[in-house]
């Protein structure tokens, strides 16, 4: 029987020195398919329709690489024109074995699971679509919907479809061979689709029109819902094959009382007080883990911390979080993952530390760190430890992306361009949100024009993939209707009101930024600490080298220093902890910045000057004032800076809508 091959390697002479069989590749990948089917929520891993939906994707996706063009190209360099492309034979063959199993998933959705199948394998080697440019019927084109390039692309898609099926009769007896043995329960009906090809191509392109034109938005959201779900874990089981990745052992086990042995055995808080700020952390904290024994693990899907700046929501979540996944192991049999999204890298590093802090009484977490957590962003180092060995750079990439641990701690833009996207490299991971408990700290950071979006979307996950969501804010955004939420802290009203912490002075009337810098000089006491927030990095660093210049005239006296995202974060988190002990030793320091030190920076000053923002971003910045409520009262400022044009900074970074 002809071998055929799906993957090379070589070395620097270009010789060949490994080969990978396509059998092999396609059994791989419906292994690793099979194996994220598995760590889905019950309703999805026990689907057998679902299950064959995804087999017959994985083990045909490479239908294709079954011609000599393809075989002459990889082993040979040869080329004949386009014929060795792979991916619209494949989607077409993959879509016809789907139609031809009918899986029953969803009344709402099994006719358009063909259509589904064939977008994803289409795009396996891309990013999905728009869907208008991918399905045509029986090669007759409309020039009026078709730009030139689409139709010329069709044609040739079709040409090579009819050149490349000849080519394959010529070994289909050995190709139906390889198929029965990686599947031996599908007839995959070779001499069939040789002959209707066509004619199903018509009928998909029918059902995509079909889909365009839905009015049902849940189900357009649930196709919508599945092919990502197919698509994501044909991409990650297809890339890890291809780079012969090995499988993770069996998933690690997390205690759902881990947090609460870690506060009492840390040493960093006392567990047990009544009095301060410790015993009102100490209080939310009991609230939150009594309120999680008492939910609906079935019915409650969206739950909130809110709570003031300062009382110690990073535990309290974890904690949660924990505990939720407890619940739902015990009681649904299912281990979910817990996401920890934050909106901004300059501040995932601290509740990076305080999991980490945590997960240090695990004995296994040291030899197999990223198993138990991983930290994932544009800037977050690539690095994985498994069984006590780091991974080569290319697995530790793959195992990174495609989120392989128990926690992943990152930030908003991963998590939406993922649950809101249709780039290749942000889908793969996305089968790994199904059923996962995500906590999104500081959510009042997403922009408010993306509310409703966002919104749906949350939803969606929670009632197709089974997730659950744990708002956790000191500014609670409208994100959700009051009777859609659990809140996790009962009677929360109280604890605002404790702390009185600050006192709210405005200054509407547009000012320069010189104005500004005039207005700090009045204010200024340097027996105080002052924060200056600026909306800007011009505007910052403007108000930096004018109070620079202050200090250098000897009209003020205080260690100055400048924090902004234009400051690379290794830098950034270094001058954080500097300010924090110039602090802690009693010194007054003044401080610049721009939105950086809004959510999640642990620093406390006695006075703040904010320029104009969001009521929320007011509020977050309130919260690095008189912090540990040290004063009795504290000040701050809010200025209504404007350009040279009178226009409101705020505007150029939030919009009018946010500002008014």
């Amino acid at each position: 029987m002809i071998e055929f091959y799906s993957h090379i390697q070589k070395d620097e002479n270009d010789k060949i020195i490994h080969k990978k069989t396509l059998l092999q590749h396609l059994r791989e990948v419906k292994d690793y398919g099979e194996r994220a089917i598995s760590q889905l929520p019950p309703g999805l891993s026990s689907s057998d329709n679902f299950r064959k939906l995804v087999q017959l994707s994985c083990l045909c996706h490479d239908f294709g690489k079954f011609t000599t063009y393809f075989q002459q190209y990889l082993l040979e360099g040869k080329r004949q024109d386009s014929r060795h492309h792979h991916g619209f034979i494949s989607a077409v063959f993959t879509a016809f074995q789907v139609n031809n199993i009918a899986p029953k998933i969803c009344p709402e959705i099994d006719s358009y699971l063909p259509l589904v199948s064939y977008l994803c394998i289409l795009h396996h080697h891309g990013n999905l679509e728009n869907l208008q440019k991918d399905v045509i019927p029986k090669g007759k084109l409309d020039p009026v919907k078709r730009n030139q390039l689409e139709e010329r692309q069709h044609i040739i898609n079709l040409k090579n479809t009819e050149i490349q099926i000849e080519d394959i009769k010529k070994h289909s007896s050995s190709i139906e061979a390889i198929y029965n043995d990686a599947f031996p329960d599908h007839d995959f009906a070779l001499d069939r689709f040789f002959a209707s090809w066509l004619d199903f191509m018509a009928g998909l392109d029918k059902t995509r029109y079909k889909f365009e034109n839905m009015d049902e938005e849940r189900s357009m959201t649930q196709v919508y819902t599945y092919m990502l779900l197919l698509y994501s874990i044909l991409i990650d089981a297809d890339k890890k094959s291809a780079a012969e990745v090995m499988p993770l052992p069996d998933r690690r086990q997390l205690k759902p009382l881990l947090v609460d042995e870690y506060r009492k055995s840390s040493g960093k808080m006392d567990v047990n007080t009544k009095e301060g700020i410790n015993g009102i952390r100490n209080e939310i904290y009991s609230k939150v883990s009594s309120s999680i024994d008492d939910i609906d693990v079935n019915n409650n899907h969206i739950l909130t911390i809110t709570s003031p700046t300062g009382t110690g929501k990073t535990l309290s979540a974890m904690s949660a979080a924990l505990k939720l996944r407890g619940r739902i192991e015990q009681e649904n049999g299912f281990k979910p993952r817990i996401i920890y999204s934050l909106p901004f890298t300059s501040i995932i590093d601290q509740n990076y530390s305080v999991v980490e802090d945590v997960l240090s009484l695990i004995p296994e977490y040291q030899d197999n760190s990223h198993e138990y957590l991983l930290k994932h962003h544009h800037l977050s180092n690539i690095e994985f430890k498994s069984e006590g060995q780091e991974r080569e750079m290319d697995d530790a990439i793959l195992l990174i992306e495609s989120w392989e641990s128990e926690i992943i701690v990152t930030t908003f833009v991963q998590l939406l361009q993922t649950i809101i996207g249709f780039k290749n490299r942000h889908l793969k991971k996305y089968h790994k949100i199904a059923g996962s408990i995500i906590v999104l700290d500081e959510v009042q950071n997403i922009p408010v024009e993306y509310w409703l979006l966002v919104s749906s979307m949350l939803k969606n996950l929670c009632s197709l993939l089974d997730c659950y969501i744990i708002l956790l804010t000191a500014t609670k955004p409208l994100l959700f209707d009051e009777n859609e939420c659990v809140e996790l802290v009962q009677d929360n009203i109280q604890y605002f009101q404790h702390f009185q912490r600050t006192r709210l002075n405005t200054l509407m009337d547009g000012i320069s930024l010189d104005d500004a810098v005039q207005k700090f000089s009045e204010i200024y006491h340097n027996g105080k600490s002052f924060m200056i927030v600026a909306n800007t990095i011009k505007s910052s660093l403007y108000i930096y080298k004018k109070i620079a210049e202050l200090l250098k005239d000897g009209l003020i006296y205080a260690p100055l220093y400048y924090l902004s995202s234009n400051i690379i974060p290794r830098d950034r988190r270094r001058r954080v902890e500097e300010i924090s002990e110039t602090l802690k030793n009693g010194i007054k320091p003044i401080l610049v910045s721009t939105q950086v030190v809004e959510a999640g920076v642990d620093l406390d000053f006695d006075t703040v000057i904010r320029d104009l923002g969001p009521i929320d971003s007011v509020v977050q910045v309130a919260g690095r004032c008189n912090r540990s409520g040290k004063n009795p009262m504290s000040d701050v400022y809010v200025f209504n800076i404007v350009d040279d044009r009178s226009r409101s900074l705020a505007t150029y970074v939030y919009g009018a809508i946010s500002v008014n």
